[in-house]
């Protein structure tokens, strides 16, 4: 499995047409970023997470599951692989409440657990993975800095990413999961992140290789692919 970065969190994705709009074709999105409340140590730095299938962090997803359902989606998408044309989950048709108790990955506990509330019949896979593409090619990047003396220069990177995990680590384990995922998806933030984190690897390459631009064109192809 491909290593990805780990200040970008997993993504629920909403959507809905709305009865009360004039236009029948105007739709309404809500792109909820999460962090990986399973902690699978999959990325380069990687969010400390207790048990969020205990029972005061279950009221804490509930909660949030009521103010999702504010929105009355009639579309629900997670970042998971479909293996169908219709990209629907195959793990969504057996689902059921008990599996809450069991397995803490932000699928189920947010993406599942809102659509089952709301009744819909199924839940779509939009991730993107690709065995041949490398999506997150960090090990280019380090491999150039190395050879050009910018190894110690490339530790400053690894710092504020590692600050960030961190901080979300510290404000998971003293905050409800609402109240970090209203953090981390604050405009500035994401902003912040971006321009630091991904655009700050820009600056690693040369005339011959630029395996900077060539990680954040990775990141951007596999979102573009998403949506």
């Amino acid at each position: 499995m491909q290593r990805s970065n780990a200040f970008f969190p997993a993504i629920l994705l909403a959507a809905f047409m709305a009865p009360a709009l004039v236009h029948a074709r105007d739709v309404q999105v809500m792109v909820l970023g999460t962090y990986h409340l399973a902690s699978p140590g999959q990325d380069l730095h990687n969010v400390e997470v207790d048990d969020v299938t205990a029972a005061a962090r279950q009221k804490e997803l509930e909660a949030i599951a009521d103010a999702l359902a504010a929105f009355a989606p009639d579309r629900i998408a997670v970042e998971a692989v479909s293996k169908r044309d219709d990209l629907t989950l195959a793990a969504y048709d057996e689902f059921e409440p008990s599996v809450l108790e069991e397995v803490p990955n932000e699928r189920e506990q947010i993406g599942y657990r809102l659509a089952h509330r709301l009744g819909h019949e199924r839940v779509y896979g939009i991730d993107e993975q690709d065995e041949n593409v490398n999506y997150f090619p960090f090990g280019a990047v380090d491999a150039w800095a190395e050879a050009n003396g910018l190894a110690r220069d490339l530790e400053s990177f690894h710092r504020r990413a590692a600050a960030l995990v961190d901080t979300m680590g510290r404000m998971h384990a003293a905050n409800s999961i609402g109240q970090v995922l209203y953090w981390t998806n604050r405009p500035s933030l994401i902003e912040r992140n971006h321009r630091d984190l991904y655009y700050g690897l820009m600056r690693y390459g040369d005339a011959q290789e630029q395996p900077g631009a060539l990680l954040n064109a990775r990141y951007y192809e596999r979102n573009a692919r998403i949506f």
